[in-house]
């Protein structure tokens, strides 16, 4: 079965021991399936401090599944428009990609259908930061929630994260300047 289990872990050892990881909204995050969540509805919300944002365009949806009796991979990456609602930076499915990314579900809910134990995959979200001028204070805070149906509010996946841990994972010198 192809869980959102990637990206949880990811949240998981990227803030390892860190209070910021939301036990719940990983746990929710966990349960869902990226083969029956409607791609239309799933929403990434970053909260950033000033000082830190996306690289326009670099966030991505990477979605892929091999069956391993037939060696039959599919393998393809969705781009994420961004609109800033309030403080959030909210990611959605471009909608020009919704009905391939939907066809890739269908195929592969297909392949688990005729054998789930050959049956594995990945879903994962991507994207580069950059600094704005200085950079963010490091006593500034980052936080994502996921939204994975339109009739349900937002969840928390990472509260309020120090940007200075991030920082220190992810080194400074790999984060360039926004341009």
């Amino acid at each position: 079965m192809i869980r959102f289990l990637p990206l949880v872990m990811a949240a998981n050892i990227f803030l390892s021991g860190c209070s910021s990881v939301v036990p719940t909204g990983v746990a929710r995050l966990a349960n869902v399936s990226p083969l029956t969540a409607d791609p239309g509805a799933f929403a990434v919300a970053l909260t950033l401090p000033d000082g830190l944002e996306v690289v326009e365009g670099s966030a991505r949806i990477r979605f892929a599944a091999m069956r391993r009796d037939t060696q039959a991979e599919s393998q393809a990456t969705y781009v994420l428009r961004a609109a800033q609602v309030g403080e959030r930076t909210l990611y959605r499915v471009d909608p020009v990609d919704l009905a391939r990314f939907r066809a890739q579900q269908d195929l592969i809910k297909s392949w688990q259908a005729e054998n789930e134990e050959a049956t594995s995959g990945s879903f994962a979200v991507d994207l580069e930061a950059c600094k704005r001028g200085d950079g963010p204070a490091l006593d500034a805070k980052v936080s994502v929630a996921m939204q994975t149906r339109p009739d349900q509010p937002f969840f928390d996946i990472v509260r309020n994260a120090p940007v200075a841990r991030i920082l220190r994972d992810a080194t400074e010198a790999h984060i360039g300047p926004c341009s």
